[in-house]
């Protein structure tokens, strides 16, 4: 697992470090200055070039993570649900555990003939 995880850093290092690079780069590139206007307004804003292409694709981002995240809504219920199922089964099995101890406890504690017999009518109930 330490493996993987060593992987997975590198691969993100690998992949944001020349990401980060061309950013940069683009950045420095386009400084120039751009107006937006607002229609149907007179409104009208002047701004780098560089800082509206970063801020469409912080706003890309926010949108595409918030639509994978509600996605996944049904996912993550669908995964609490089996966890809430698999611990109960798991209570289940601990209980089961615990009484067949208590019968071996209890089969042992009767007499060797009672104990054989009652052995014998567990292998063959309709006999």
């Amino acid at each position: 697992m330490a493996q993987r995880n060593m992987v997975v850093r590198l691969v993100s290092w690998l992949v944001s470090l020349p990401l980060t690079l061309l950013i940069i780069l683009f950045a420095v590139s386009n400084r120039g200055p751009v107006d937006i206007a607002f229609w149907p307004t007179t409104y009208q804003i002047t701004v780098p070039i560089y800082a509206l292409a970063l801020l469409m694709i912080v706003v890309g981002f926010v949108l595409g993570g918030s639509i994978v995240w509600t996605e996944a809504t049904g996912d993550r219920a669908r995964a609490r649900r089996y966890r809430r199922k698999s611990e109960s089964l798991e209570q289940d099995l601990e209980k089961a555990k615990m009484r067949a101890t208590e019968a071996e406890v209890a089969l042992d504690a009767l007499p060797k003939q009672e104990r054989e017999r009652l052995m014998l009518e567990a292998k063959n109930p309709a006999a």
